[in-house]
């Protein structure tokens, strides 16, 4: 004869089992529809797909395509709290890509299923956390006290330049802001981490101007860009320097034109991210030197440094604490502070002053690779911590 308490188990097991089944079959539908950030046809075509969800829960919704944002708002006669969530619609996988479809697969180490697929961590999961998260608070009478707003941006993998101004906006009285990129777990310390801070970004533009001349006949009174430019890619990747959490990454390289022409032109395109703002000096000192020591022997540069962004604080100590608190009383692993060299709409968030948290979406791996995946397990815990979280928040009667 089962006990009380083993048949709970076996209920909590066949509700989660179920939850999975469900939230994987979303997700996946989701991550089916390409909605790279350049695919207009298929951004278009998963917004229309998104809006019925939020519509079912009672929410109004807009598509802005020259904004490039999906929002969502259901606002109660008389609301006490305004919660505003946040997450984005477009992957870095565009239509020409060849990770398309999302699968469940079994991941070898743990033997718990997984499912694999273009964005289905960055981030659809999210969005369908947030639609779980929206059904849980629907069967709840603390529903009727909160104004929803669900903000998706359909151009944060390009840097949200179209979507910024209108998150700004639309964020304005929220009581809090929850943004729910994949969550953190940080496998070599087996720990779970909420961001309290972002590092910089910087890009370098890099042209390289060489003599172009015939390969065979004149090879001598050539001087390649290509081969210029492979020397200088390797002294600013050498600049890494993975203790100081410094690092230089060149994402794009154009140049030459044909097999038997020494290539006069060529250029790079790279993105540096870094945690210290004190390594900003140091980066264009770098710059600085690189000129100096490059341009010589009929080798010619020109070059471009831009801050994009500069070290910031994106969390709200206040808000970080209480996650901790709803944690402990979950009995789930306590989260732990850390710093991100990953940008989002946080950082648009907390610039416009809102408390905010960044990383509650479900957990997974191989963002922005053909390995992504999601790690299903994690979805119903990660629901039940953020809404413990709010549900605490309501009962407390100001945000610091």
């Amino acid at each position: 004869m089962l006990t009380f308490f083993l048949f709970l188990q076996l209920i909590s097991a066949v509700d989660a089992q179920n939850f999975n089944k469900n939230f994987a079959s979303q997700v996946a539908e989701f991550a089916d529809i390409n909605s790279g950030s350049k695919n207009l046809a298929g951004l278009i075509k998963l917004a229309n797909k998104v809006a019925p969800e939020f519509k079912k829960l009672g929410f109004k919704t807009e598509w802005n395509l020259n904004k490039r944002y999906l929002s969502a708002v259901r606002k109660p006669a008389k609301p006490r709290f305004t919660f505003l969530l946040v997450y984005h619609l477009d992957t870095v996988f565009e239509a020409d890509h060849a990770f398309q479809k999302a699968k469940i697969i079994s991941e070898k180490k743990e033997g718990a299923a997984v499912l694999s697929g273009p964005g289905v961590i960055d981030d659809k999961g999210g969005l369908v956390l947030i639609l779980e998260l929206l059904r849980a608070f629907q069967k709840l009478p603390e529903n009727e006290q909160i104004e929803w707003k669900v903000f998706g941006a359909a151009d944060e993998e390009t840097g949200s330049e179209l979507s910024k101004s209108s998150l700004i906006e639309f964020a304005k009285g929220a009581t809090l802001g929850l943004v729910f990129e994949p969550g953190w777990f940080d496998e070599p310390s087996n720990s779970i981490r909420i961001p309290m801070s972002v590092g910089g970004n910087a890009h370098l533009y890099w042209k390289v101007k060489g003599i172009e001349s015939h390969a065979g006949i004149n090879f001598e009174k050539g001087r390649s860009a290509i081969r210029a430019l492979a020397e200088h890619i390797l002294f600013f990747e050498n600049l890494t320097n993975p203790k100081r959490e410094l690092y230089f990454n060149v994402g794009q390289i154009t140049g030459g034109t044909k097999l038997n022409v020494r290539p006069g032109e060529a250029e790079f395109r790279a993105a540096i991210r870094f945690r210290y703002e004190s390594d900003e000096k140091f980066i264009e000192k770098s710059v600085e030197e690189a000129l100096e020591k490059f341009q010589k022997d009929g080798i010619k540069i020109q070059s471009e440094l831009f801050f994009r962004w500069h070290p910031q604080t994106i969390a709200s100590a206040d808000l970080f604490q209480k996650m901790q608190k709803a944690a402990s009383e979950l009995g789930q692993r306590i989260p732990e502070p850390a710093v991100s060299l990953a940008r989002s709409g946080s950082s648009i968030l907390a610039a416009a002053g809102i408390p905010t948290l960044d990383a509650m979406g479900p957990y997974g791996s191989g963002y922005h690779s053909d390995k992504e995946v999601l790690y299903l397990s994690s979805a119903l815990p990660r629901l039940r911590l953020i809404e413990k979280f709010l549900l605490n928040e309501m009962n407390t009667e100001k945000i610091k």
